[in-house]
């Protein structure tokens, strides 16, 4: 107790949690846990005998990585403070592109973070990640403030025909609209979301957004800041835009207006950030 480290995550009032590291070696270790995960199936890269490569840059230089367990976890220890940029390599996956930024604290372990690692998939073949902090609490925690619960985002894309594709319409890749959802993060409590826009999928703007659940339908008060919401995308390998952030100015807002994904043929797309927020929907 008397070296557990003070947290509100869940709590109304800050409560101490066991830090293990303190209480054996009398200090804190300055580092970083967290999970990389495939967004598709919200588990562990598959086979998950296959580990993973998380790796951390001070700029453009390596100064970290550690291999992923089963799970997906991975531990880097001995860091030195600062800002620094997650990445991620494993073979049949995105490579050594940036997934999250993140600030390592000195002597303390920087919360553990889960970050979508998506497949490659070729050229024509859109993918767009959101990940966050946490979806935990999943219940509201009386007392609680914005920050207290967990959060539960949903990822959105609007088609060019007027439709959406989300959780209740996942839509397909084998056939028409050829644009898919393939899991909702409520449904395993994975703070991670995907929508794949295939190659054959309809020319013309597909609006990329996202919904805060707990503000809009349950008014539970978690606002967008200190989410740890970040959006990426890619054309095939090809990194389109990444680690897009919601606008401080987001607060209580439903919503979060992302960009706008213009398929402009088989292989090829462009993209236009909006990254606006407001209470109706694009």
């Amino acid at each position: 107790m008397t070296t557990g480290r003070g947290i509100s995550c869940g709590f109304a009032t800050p409560t101490r949690r066991v830090d293990v590291r303190k209480a054996i070696y009398g200090t804190s270790e300055t580092a970083a846990i967290g999970r990389l995960l495939d967004p598709f199936s919200g588990k562990a890269p598959v086979p998950n005998t296959t580990a993973a490569n998380a790796n951390l840059y001070n700029g453009a230089t390596l100064v970290k990585s550690d291999a992923t367990n089963k799970g997906g976890f991975y531990e880097m220890t001995g860091l030195t403070a600062g800002p620094r940029t997650l990445k991620a390599a494993r073979t049949g996956y995105m490579s050594n592109v940036a997934l999250r930024g993140l600030t390592v604290n000195a002597s303390v372990v920087t919360p553990p973070s889960t970050d979508a690692l998506p497949m490659t998939r070729a050229a024509g073949n859109a993918t767009i990640t959101l990940d966050w902090k946490n979806m935990q609490p999943i219940a509201d925690t009386t007392g609680c403030g914005s920050g207290c619960n967990g959060w539960e985002f949903d990822l959105l894309a609007k088609t060019p025909s007027g439709s959406y594709i989300y959780w209740e319409n996942p839509g397909d890749l084998s056939g028409a609209p050829y644009v898919f959802y393939p899991r909702d993060s409520y449904a395993d409590y994975e703070p991670l979301e995907m929508i794949v826009v295939g190659n054959s999928a309809s020319l013309g703007i597909y609006k990329i957004f996202v919904r805060n659940e707990w503000t809009g339908s349950y008014s539970w008060s978690d606002s967008w800041a200190s989410s740890g919401a970040s959006i990426q995308l890619y054309n095939g390998v090809t990194p389109l835009g990444g680690l897009l952030s919601p606008p401080a100015t987001c607060g209580l807002n439903e919503y979060w207006y992302v960009g706008d994904l213009t398929k402009t043929s088989a292989t090829a797309y462009t993209w236009t950030i909006k990254n606006t927020c407001s209470n109706v929907s694009p």
